[in-house]
């Protein structure tokens, strides 16, 4: 089973997003756990190659179980989720993603992965 760690950065009442460029998929930005890693450091790792963010975990907010199909394959994968803050400004490290600062009555608009992250975000 896949893990994977994410972070629900919040500033001026909006929400950061990131998805893979040219994919409609968006999710909170984060990435795997790699073997050996906790979840806390993978987060830390990742905001850092992502977006060069020295970020503080604040809590640890949800985990919940995702199945989805990738490439033709079903993945079981468990997702973390911290509320994390950092000050610095929005510069992407990694060409590969988008970022994008979002208010909460724009999640109806995006297609944001897994569901229930979505839902959760909905209703915060």
């Amino acid at each position: 089973m896949r893990m994977r760690a994410c972070g629900l950065v919040r500033r001026d009442g909006r929400l950061l997003l990131q998805r893979k460029r040219h994919e409609a998929i968006w999710a909170l930005p984060g990435g795997r756990v790699e073997p050996g890693e906790t979840p806390e450091a993978a987060l830390l790792r990742e905001f850092q190659e992502e977006l060069g963010w020295q970020v503080s975990i604040a809590a640890r907010l949800w985990q919940i179980e995702n199945v989805f199909t990738h490439h033709g394959e079903d993945v079981r994968q468990t997702e973390i989720c911290f509320a994390v803050s950092c000050d610095a400004q929005l510069t992407v490290k990694d060409e590969t993603l988008e970022f994008r600062w979002i208010s909460p009555v724009e999640l109806h608009t995006l297609d944001v992965r897994p569901e229930e992250v979505r839902r959760r975000l909905a209703g915060s």
